[in-house]
């Protein structure tokens, strides 16, 4: 197994998750556990690097239909809002392993509130059932993507397809119609990777004197930008950055000592808009 066949698995896992969860009964536990929770529950999502970036579609989308969501990256979570953890809450947690440190602290800052019933229900998306993360929740999700070599590439991107069904299952508002929709993005990117022998070349020379890179977005958007920049600071060991359209403009006409124009387009502020 190699890094560049985790990246072309990923059309087939995201069919795999999509058809391991079509309809199935979670959606509707979910859905019920926040109903009788909404009123007296705050809704917190966290997770950590990928985990954290593939939280953005999912907030953005809970926000617009009024359900207002805190979106913590879990360290920040553990060592700094731990008060937070004593509170009613519906705690959505993704990690791909389950047991990163991190995740460990915050079960047991939740375990250590005493024997009575925990305030915080917990809702995880990990990639393999039987990890703390997971036995730990009273709901969970598993993206079985497999074993990864180097940094995640088959588990963001199912991660995403299953946060897309777990916010709008939170929300009352998924349909089959998102299950097709889904598969219709596996079969977009299997199209894509079919072809990544042609692109390859011309994309690493449009690229090859960049020193560092800069990855605009907006709204949902802004998960790719984020992932993307890890992954090129991983798997590349490139500087990078995942930026807002707006940052960017602040960015490129405030002078950043990076030399943007050597590695990016560079756009008045107004094309973003």
């Amino acid at each position: 197994m190699s890094y560049l066949a985790n990246i072309l698995e990923q059309p087939d896992v995201l069919r795999s998750v999509i058809q391991t969860y079509k309809e199935a009964p979670e959606w509707e536990r979910l859905h019920q556990g926040w109903v009788e929770r909404a009123t007296s529950h705050r809704l917190v999502l966290t997770g950590l690097g990928a985990s954290f970036n593939a939280l953005y579609p999912a907030r953005y989308y809970l926000h617009q239909k009024g359900i207002a969501a805190l979106h913590l990256d879990t360290g920040e979570l553990v060592h700094y809002l731990p008060d937070l953890l004593q509170q009613p809450l519906v705690l959505v947690v993704v990690s791909q392993s389950g047991e990163s440190i991190e995740i460990q602290r915050l079960l047991q800052q939740i375990d250590r509130m005493g024997p009575a019933p925990s305030p915080v229900w917990i809702v995880s998306v990990t990639n393999q059932p039987g990890n703390g993360l997971d036995r730990a929740s009273h709901l969970s999700f598993q993206t079985r993507a497999g074993a990864e070599v180097g940094v995640a590439t088959k588990t963001y991107t199912s991660t995403l397809a299953l946060l897309h069904c777990l916010a709008r299952a939170i929300a009352g508002d998924l349909r089959p119609q998102d299950y097709v929709d889904l598969m219709q993005v596996a079969d977009l990117c299997g199209q894509f990777l079919n072809g990544w022998e042609d692109w390859i070349d011309p994309a690493f020379e449009a690229v090859r004197q960049a020193t560092s890179f800069a990855l605009v977005a907006r709204g949902p958007s802004i998960a790719s930008a984020c992932n993307g920049a890890l992954v090129l600071q991983e798997a590349a060991r490139c500087p990078a950055s995942g930026l807002w359209a707006v940052s960017f403009g602040t960015v490129q006409w405030k002078c950043c000592p990076l030399n943007w124009r050597r590695c990016c387009l560079h756009y008045p502020v107004e094309r973003w808009n």
